[in-house]
């Protein structure tokens, strides 16, 4: 068994003991010496699991360590016949979808929170100056698009005031903030328009 560490072409100096490269020929694993046996003990039972010959070596193997009986267990699933097979990717597959969607809603809930924090992040002072810029240009009778690389902004990021500007230009900045920072719910429908 060799063990080598990451290092520098120059001066040879280790990046990080932390990252290793373990090198095992599993043919040479019976000709082991108790020393190497001794120096990396789990790496050495985790090679004999890799090159036993038999399913009761395996088990014997991994017997005692719930990490070697977890990768066992999965063999095990893994060898079943075709269709308990299929049936066993079929489940990992489903659990992996699921994983996946999880994760594109919490991405999506950051991004909209984010969102949402920036726009509660702006000061009223801050925010009514946005409103007013957008307003100003919307009665000029620049389109969202325009105001957007007007103000340097994504329009993405200016529809939601947009919306409420051009429902409610009448209104008075003040008014508009308080339209803006209303909850979804309790918003009319006619500030919400499609674009």
């Amino acid at each position: 068994m060799a063990n080598n560490g990451i290092r520098q072409q120059f001066p040879h100096e280790v990046y990080s003991s932390k990252f290793q490269f373990h090198v095992i020929e599993l043919k040479k694993l019976k000709d082991a010496t108790g020393a190497e046996k001794e120096q990396e003990p789990e790496l050495y039972k985790w090679a004999k699991v890799i090159a036993a010959k038999s399913w009761e070596a395996i088990c014997m193997e991994t017997k005692g360590n719930p990490y070697m009986e977890a990768a066992k267990d999965e063999l095990e699933k893994i060898n079943q016949d075709e269709n308990e097979r299929y049936l066993y990717l079929r489940r990992e597959m489903a659990i992996s979808d699921e994983i996946s969607r999880l994760q594109t809603a919490v991405n999506q809930g950051r991004r909209e929170g984010l969102e949402e924090g920036r726009k509660a992040g702006l000061e009223d002072g801050e925010f009514l100056k946005l409103i007013s810029q957008i307003k100003k240009k919307y009665l000029k009778g620049k389109t969202l698009t325009e105001i957007a690389d007007d103000l340097e902004e994504s329009a993405d990021d200016l529809k939601e005031i947009y919306n409420v500007v051009k429902a409610n230009s009448q209104d008075s900045d003040d008014i508009l903030l308080k339209r803006i920072r209303q909850p979804a719910a309790e918003k009319p429908l006619s500030e919400y328009h499609i674009n």
